[in-house]
């Protein structure tokens, strides 16, 4: 039988060769050992623990900061550089040409009471006048009462044969008999171009009387009515006389003003304004014709507030194209007024 290691002498035992050999051993234990350890760990643990940024409110540095890119070259003709306003020099050119854009026939008055410029494109032409026959109305009514010889508190009532239930306006569904003053009459007639309030106040001036105004005027071209026509040039006249105190005073004047400004229709000249402008003004709009007539207030670069007036009639163009017309007619009047643009 073999013997037992434990009974061989000890220096054989632990001769130098069987302790190198166990040294081997020993590291390769260990070198395996750490490799299986390694081997055991997560490989998504380790990877978190080496790329996982330290906790900041802040993201990182870049090692080196980007190179701002180099300024464009600045361009006066690119979209962002508002283009220069239309000069009054350039001013019939400009309105030409929107025009002829456009199609259908027009008859424009820009007057600007400072310099006393004016623009004029077929101003003596007569045109259907629609709501804008309502004007002489308003005049005639204030007129009187300058005269004494109508108090614009007296009280109206409407009567079954001014109700008119076409068109615009509200006091065709009051009920008959509803009353109220001239000065509220009056301001429906132009604020909301009331058809009803309109009949009101002919029957009450009655129609000689209103005419006998236009005469006085000297809207000659102007037929009240019947046939209901009128021209850019009398209009503008029109408006001359609403807006000077002397024609009146001054407290007929600006109720006149105040029933024109802030109305039911701001889609035309107001529509190519900037905010801060006020309009005082009539439009009128029948079958082919769509027209606009005011008084544009705005205050100069030393804030001092200036007017001028124009006045718009486009026939034989859809309402649509007419009202863009109109719009573009206006924003390059005032540019051409005010040295501003309008956009």
């Amino acid at each position: 039988m073999p013997k037992d290691e434990r009974e061989q002498p000890r220096d054989e035992r632990r001769s130098p060769g069987r302790l190198l050999a166990l040294a081997v051993l020993l590291l390769v234990g260990v070198l395996v050992a750490g490799g299986f350890t390694l081997a055991a760990r997560p490989a998504t643990n380790l990877a978190v623990q080496t790329l996982a940024p330290p906790a900041t409110d802040k993201p990182p540095e870049p090692l080196e900061k980007p190179k701002p890119p180099p300024e464009a070259p600045q361009d006066p003709q690119t979209p962002e550089e508002p283009a220069p306003p239309v000069t009054l020099e350039k001013l019939e050119d400009r309105i030409g040409e929107i025009t002829e854009y456009h199609g259908g026939d027009y008859g424009i008055v820009v007057f600007d009471p400072e310099t006393g410029q004016k623009i004029s494109l077929e101003g003596e032409r007569v045109f259907f006048a629609a709501s804008l026959g309502k004007l002489p109305t308003l005049i005639s009514l204030y007129k009187s009462a300058e005269r004494g010889e109508v108090d614009l508190d007296a009280e109206i009532s409407i009567l079954d044969s001014d109700v008119q239930g076409y068109g615009t306006g509200v006091l065709h569904d009051y009920p008959v008999g509803t009353t109220m003053s001239l000065r509220d009459c009056a301001h429906h007639m132009i604020n909301v171009s009331d058809n009803t309030a309109w009949a009101m106040l002919t029957r009450y001036l009655g129609e000689e009387t209103i005419r006998a105004e236009l005469e006085d005027l000297g809207a000659r071209d102007t037929s009240y009515w019947v046939p209901n026509t009128t021209t850019p040039e009398d209009v503008l006249l029109m408006l001359e006389k609403v807006a000077d105190p002397a024609f009146t005073s001054q407290e007929s004047s600006e109720e006149m003003i105040a029933a024109m400004t802030d109305t039911a229709f701001e889609d035309r000249i107001a529509g190519g304004l900037p905010d801060d402008v006020r309009v005082a003004h009539k439009i009128g709009s029948y079958e082919a014709s769509f027209i606009d007539a005011g008084v544009v207030f705005y205050k100069d670069r030393d804030g001092v507030e200036r007017r001028y007036f124009i006045v718009v009639v486009v026939e034989n163009a859809g309402e649509e194209t007419a009202l863009h017309a109109i719009r573009e007619v206006s924003r390059v009047a005032h540019e051409a007024l005010t040295g501003e643009p309008s956009a």
